[in-house]
């Protein structure tokens, strides 16, 4: 055990990454272990929000154990969660967070002198779906949050503490950390999540992160949580012995950095503290295609403001008027072989049709039953019902689109239950992405 806050340390498998940490520890004014936990947050107004996954301490205790981003070569961490519930539109996402930064250290800081009660810093929250590209890293980026968090410094060192370097709490014992919780409100991203997702929290520090500040700062003493024994009261840890891990230090991961070094990835080892400290929210489903309305589905569902629907013709016309068009004509180049591909439908009527052909003359059509939007990307599957190749009809297609510059597209046959699930789940094809090289796509 290389480093302990009063009455509470790290044990087990993150002993071995603190133990890895010893220099980098000592060389700043921080640690890793930390402290952390959850109130029940306010939530954004509209639809009901409720929690969907929650593994925040409650209540907040004076500290928990925690990562420290600088001390630990760290730019993303983050953990894989299943959703409880049937609510899906995503509204908030809770982290609680450990402070070790003192503004006695900052007070001549021009940056931070002005106030002696709590500093600011950027930080992002990403969430994704759980499908894993080649390397391991999530693929997909359904919301992301960038915000300005205002953090608590934490309180001056009590001499009677041991090592006179803690701070005295009201439960009498010592710790050298401060936990907060910061909120950050995702419900204008309109993201309907799939079952199962991953949540990362990143921000900078002197040395790491998407942009290194090279400057000391109260940053590098910033950690997220990541509780001793902590367990999900709503929804559930996928395991509780791995997180999701970008450290730009091979050694820190369980494998030595064997599966890719500087990515955000699974890394195992981390029983007693593999649950985060998040927190989900989401409000009642809103309708995206007219069958939900039907068979009295609308008496489950409300519309983008929360309203109850007085009827299925009420439910409808909202779909109506809410609804996404997917269409395009393009051409793009897979595995050495020019294809075309010819599309148009709606999430009105979770329908529509897809034509494919190719440079060696190979052709299908398919009768497209499940469509799903989520800002500038699509999902789509429908059943093979014409072919050049007899075999190919009754394969289901599953395919993605991208809006983007320049306009991607996916796509693969299998089964049914795959196809419907990867809409549902908004997960990637295996097949893809191949950029279309010639005409236009919009997902609107």
């Amino acid at each position: 055990m290389i480093l302990k806050d009063y009455n509470y340390s790290i044990a087990s498998g993150v002993a071995r990454i603190r133990a890895r940490t010893t220099l980098a520890i000592s060389s700043v004014t921080l640690g890793i272990v930390g402290l952390l936990t959850a109130l029940a947050m306010p939530i954004a107004a509209g639809a009901a929000s409720t929690s969907v996954y929650d593994a925040v301490p409650s209540p907040l205790p004076p500290n928990v154990a925690s990562v420290g981003f600088e001390a630990t070569s760290t730019s993303e961490f983050g953990d894989y969660v299943h959703l409880a519930g049937t609510n899906r539109n995503l509204n908030n996402i809770t982290v609680t967070m450990s402070d070790w930064a003192l503004f006695s250290d900052y007070s001549s800081d021009a940056r931070y002198s002005a106030n002696s009660t709590s500093w600011t810093h950027p930080m992002t929250v990403n969430v994704y779906s759980n499908h894993l590209a080649a390397n391991g890293t999530p693929d997909t980026l359904l919301a992301t949050k960038t915000q300005s968090v205002t953090i608590p410094w934490r309180p001056a060192a009590d001499p009677t503490c041991a090592g006179g370097t803690a701070w005295r709490a009201s439960d009498t014992l010592c710790y050298n950390g401060k936990a907060f919780n910061t909120t950050f409100d995702l419900s204008s991203s309109n993201v309907t999540l799939p079952n199962d997702i991953i949540v990362g929290v990143a921000y900078n520090t002197a040395d790491y992160g998407a942009t290194p500040i090279h400057q000391a700062g109260p940053y590098n003493s910033l950690n997220v949580g990541a509780p001793n024994g902590q367990t999900a009261t709503v929804g559930t840890d996928d395991s509780s012995d791995s997180v999701f891990w970008n450290t730009s230090f091979a050694g820190f991961y369980a494998d030595s950095g064997t599966a890719g070094v500087g990515i955000f990835r699974k890394d195992t080892g981390w029983t007693p503290n593999g649950t985060v400290a998040i927190q989900i929210t989401a409000s009642t489903p809103v309708p995206t295609n007219k069958d939900q309305c039907k068979n009295d589905g609308w008496k489950n569902l409300t519309d983008d403001k929360g309203k109850a629907f007085k009827n299925q013709g009420q439910c409808i016309e909202f779909v109506n008027h809410q609804s996404h068009q997917v269409e395009g004509e393009v051409k793009y180049n897979a595995n050495g072989l020019n294809r075309d591909a010819e599309f148009e439908m709606n999430t009105a009527n979770n329908k529509g049709t897809f034509a494919y052909s190719d440079a060696n003359h190979g052709s299908y059509k398919v009768k497209v039953s499940s469509v799903k939007v989520s800002g500038n990307q699509a999902w789509f599957a429908g059943v093979v019902t014409k072919a050049s190749d007899p075999s190919w009809v009754g394969n289901w297609l599953f395919a993605e689109v991208k809006d983007n510059s320049p306009d991607q597209i996916w796509g693969s046959f299998t089964d049914q239950t795959t196809a419907q699930n990867g809409v549902t789940n908004m997960t990637n094809p295996a097949d893809g992405p191949f950029p279309v090289t010639k005409g236009n796509l919009k997902v609107n």
